[in-house]
């Protein structure tokens, strides 16, 4: 999956929804407005993110910045997709980019 981002003149960005993983609530393609300025996480809700240590694999050979969706699940914090055939996992804040939070949608 691969996220492409534009910056209007208002100072947030709207980036575009590649894939399904958020389908039903944010569809493939939709255009997704970002707060920039929202750089730590600050609470549940969609950011756009991407890994602090970053490895090329075959699946992702370079750095694709994705919308995911932050929660914590009994006490820890996890990347939870809107679509329930794709399963959550457990992050740890420190190894995420923060480059903005979702404002519309």
């Amino acid at each position: 999956m691969t996220t492409d981002m534009t910056m209007p003149a208002s100072g947030n960005a709207f980036v575009q929804q590649k894939g399904d993983s958020h389908s039903p609530v944010i569809q493939p393609g939709e255009w997704v407005e970002i707060d920039p300025d929202v750089t730590m996480f600050n609470g549940s809700g969609v950011y756009l993110t991407d890994w602090k240590h970053f490895e090329p694999r075959p699946n992702y050979p370079r750095r694709c910045p994705q919308l995911r969706r932050l929660a914590y699940i009994d006490g820890e914090l996890h990347s939870v997709p809107y679509n329930p055939v794709i399963p959550s996992f457990k992050v740890n804040v420190d190894d995420l980019l923060i480059g903005g939070k979702a404002v519309g949608y």
